[in-house]
């Protein structure tokens, strides 16, 4: 019998005068085993698991941010160009003017949320650009202010 055992798997651990059994080391390979069987099971469970993220993903496609800024110039209408199709959008002010527009590929407006109200701004989305344009007189203006910087980032299709 092993007079003492270590701290994590309570395997042998035999000093000098202890007789050493069969058993004893039969014991220790079978907690051995069980323990390798354990981190077996743990490395084929992430290893399922991480598979499982990386077609998840795959499935998700991948985006790439545009960041870009640009001064207004009270035209009634605004064209954005990207280098891939363009998924969503948001454009707003570098003041406290607080105006800010969101954009989701596929809906043809959305309000132009600004401190004092809000303008009706519809969207034409083509493959790699987007056009806002206002039926208000102030609409676009208050997202195309002349003199105006605005700051505009987009989650882009990196595939198209």
């Amino acid at each position: 019998m092993p007079t003492n055992r270590t701290p994590h798997y309570s395997l042998s651990q035999w000093e000098r005068d202890d007789r050493i059994l069969m058993e004893d080391f039969n014991e220790d390979n079978v907690k051995i085993d069980a323990a390798l069987k354990a981190v077996d099971a743990r490395a084929d469970g992430l290893a399922r698991s991480l598979a499982e993220q990386a077609a998840a993903a795959a499935k998700l496609g991948n985006c790439v941010a545009h960041y870009t800024t640009f001064t207004g110039n009270d035209a009634a209408s605004r064209t954005f160009s990207f280098p891939h199709r363009p998924l969503f959008c948001v454009i707003g002010t570098t003041d406290a003017s607080n105006r800010i527009m969101s954009l989701l590929r596929g809906v043809s407006s959305g309000f132009l949320l600004r401190s004092n109200g809000s303008d009706l701004i519809y969207v034409t989305w083509s493959e790699k650009a987007i056009t806002i344009n206002s039926n208000s007189p102030t609409g676009v203006q208050q997202l195309n202010k002349s003199g105006q910087n605005y700051i505009l980032l987009a989650l882009l299709d990196a595939a198209k």
